[in-house]
């Protein structure tokens, strides 16, 4: 199962649009996590939309490495 195809991703605008509201800085994760489950790493549980401890610490890093 790809939970990074479309249809998974009908939050990003919604998101976007809130951040630019309250002036927050909007962090696109979807080229990092793409990245990585094209190269095989497995960041979903098979069985629901949640991360398995992988994919949380890749989104963690990303968010830290892009704000400092």
């Amino acid at each position: 199962m790809k939970l990074n195809k479309p249809e998974y991703q009908i939050h990003q605008q919604y998101l976007k649009e809130n951040c630019e509201r309250l002036n927050i800085q909007f962090i696109d994760l979807t080229n990092s996590i793409k990245e990585k489950e094209s190269n095989g790493e497995r960041l979903y549980w098979d069985y629901d939309q949640h991360m398995r401890a992988k994919g949380y610490q890749l989104v963690g890093e990303t968010i830290w490495n892009q704000l400092n």
